[in-house]
């Protein structure tokens, strides 16, 4: 995504059109990300968006020329993201240590690979969009975004074993749900052939 100098420039002293230019360039791949985090919910992701972008407005004079813009917008969708998340306490879940350990021994964090799957983009995110809220932006946040889980845990003011926890249930969770669509889909397959 390459942004025009003039159009950043125009936006720094408030012009409306380029602002507005600015949000069309910037609206589909912020929408991604937030369709992501909100596990598809448009309405959810479009009030980050517009979030996120306000935030982009104000804060044009601390970007970056050698930072890619869309690397630098994405960041702000995500911490927007986070901090609406924040606000929601009530989705904090604080675990023993021990518990986490001994879950992270018996459980296998094994998924089948998405080629394997031949799975599209869209079955993805509404395979993520089944995990509890704060289990999918764990692994949005680590399988996506790169985050660690110290990085994680002090986004989200939990512990990194919660994290990892997390990280490890979504796992488990989508092992499920893709053991699900497969056998879904081979019957689908089967019918097809005796039809």
């Amino acid at each position: 995504m390459k942004v025009a100098d003039d159009i950043l420039q125009a936006c720094k002293k408030n012009d409306s059109k380029a602002q507005y230019a600015l949000y069309r360039l910037c609206h589909a791949p912020l929408m991604r990300v937030g369709l992501r985090y909100s596990g598809g919910d448009r309405q959810t992701a479009l009030a980050n968006v517009n979030a996120a972008f306000l935030n982009i407005l104000q804060n044009l004079d601390h970007y970056k020329p050698h930072i890619p813009f869309e690397a630098w917008i994405r960041r702000i969708m995500i911490n927007v993201v986070i901090d609406e998340f924040r606000k929601e306490k009530k989705h904090q879940n604080h675990l023993d240590v021990e518990e986490v350990a001994e879950y992270i021994e018996n459980e296998s964090p094994t998924i089948e690979s998405q080629a394997e799957l031949n799975l599209s983009a869209e079955d993805i995110q509404q395979l993520i969009g089944l995990l509890p809220e704060l289990t999918a932006k764990i692994f949005n946040l680590f399988a996506f975004d790169d985050f660690t889980h110290r990085e994680i845990a002090e986004k989200l003011g939990i512990s990194e074993s919660a994290s990892k926890w997390h990280l490890v249930k979504a796992r488990n969770m989508l092992k499920k749900h893709l053991s699900s669509y497969i056998d879904h889909s081979q019957m689908q397959f089967q019918n097809e052939k005796i039809g």
